[in-house]
């Protein structure tokens, strides 16, 4: 279809725009971006990258399935319809689910069955959600367990609910790199790293949570931060970063899906459990009777008919309600 310049062509703008999406991504929280421009990468990645170009349609295919079905790949925030001025903000980057149409639509019809009015309003991306907290603070929020504990006092966010997942409430992360490279965990100093954000605090996340324990600090990576894990294989797998930080339960739901795409990477280190998100009371406003309903109405989720295809997109089996 094009010729061997026009491919050429395409394959410096494809990996132009993509390390510039990333870059743009990082910018936003102040991370250190380094050789990320596409004429400062080295002849040797551009080689591999050009050779990777075909040989990745088909996993580039499978993360888009997977990840960004219904075509919310560039969603920020999804629109939200009006009415009751109740909002539920939903943020969680580390969810395969990035179809966000879909999840509003599949909540919204779960909640309108339960005669609970609100405005659900999912964002798939780190800088909007903060964004729109710092705004306005919604009735109810789901959002991570780190961005909980970072804004709790400022927003005075009250936790709720927990979900738990194969009898968890705790999930891993796993740090890979490429087969073949010779990168292991006493060479990782200048690498570049590919990763959800975890905001401000995510150098200090990263110690805590994975690199203490391995005698390791964040300090020695240039971190490139990425709204999904989705983005963050895919950037591994073009060798335009060294080594990527992903959800365990992701990569194992895309290995099912395409069995080649684990054959490209090995593990290099796990990360301590991490606390599975959490659904809070954002506001002192929120009526009391409320916040028994919503409970109520996700406590008893389990059982219902209806939420169990929403159940399945947010990779949840059930609820508890919230201790430390």
């Amino acid at each position: 279809m094009f010729g061997n310049l026009q491919v050429q062509d395409r394959r410096v703008e494809f990996l132009e725009d993509y390390i510039q999406e990333l870059k743009k991504n990082s910018q936003a929280e102040g991370q250190q971006v380094k050789h990320m421009e596409y004429g400062e990468v080295p002849e040797a990645t551009k080689v591999v990258a050009n050779h990777c170009y075909e040989q990745l349609s088909i996993i580039k295919i499978t993360l888009i399935i997977f990840f960004l079905f219904s075509g919310t790949m560039f969603m920020g925030k999804s629109g939200c319809a009006a009415g009751s001025g109740t909002e539920f903000y939903y943020f969680n980057p580390d969810s395969s689910q990035s179809n966000l149409v879909r999840l509003k639509r599949k909540m919204d019809i779960f909640l309108s069955k339960n005669n609970f009015v609100v405005n659900f309003q999912p964002f798939a991306k780190y800088h909007d959600f903060h964004r729109e907290m710092r705004k306005k603070i919604p009735a109810f929020v789901f959002m991570p367990e780190w961005y909980l504990q970072q804004n709790k006092r400022l927003y005075h966010l009250k936790p709720l609910l927990r979900p738990v997942r194969n009898n968890l409430s705790t999930y891993r992360k796993i740090l890979l790199t490429t087969k073949g490279s010779p990168i292991n965990l006493q060479n990782l100093r200048d690498k570049t790293i590919a990763l959800t954000s975890m905001g401000p605090a995510t150098p200090d996340l990263l110690n805590k949570l994975i690199f203490n324990r391995y005698n390791l600090n964040s300090s020695l990576f240039n971190i490139i931060l990425t709204p999904k894990d989705s983005d963050a294989l895919f950037a591994l797998a073009v060798r335009q970063v060294d080594v990527a930080l992903v959800s365990q339960d992701n990569f194992q739901k895309i290995g099912k899906i395409n069995p080649r795409i684990p054959q490209l990477v090995r593990p290099l280190a796990e990360s301590q459990p991490i606390p599975l998100p959490v659904i809070c009371a954002g506001n002192e406003m929120v009526p009391k009777e409320k916040i028994m309903k919503i409970k109520r109405i996700f406590l008893d989720a389990k059982h219902s008919k209806d939420f169990a295809d929403l159940m399945e997109m947010l990779q949840i089996d059930a609820w508890q309600n919230y201790s430390l």
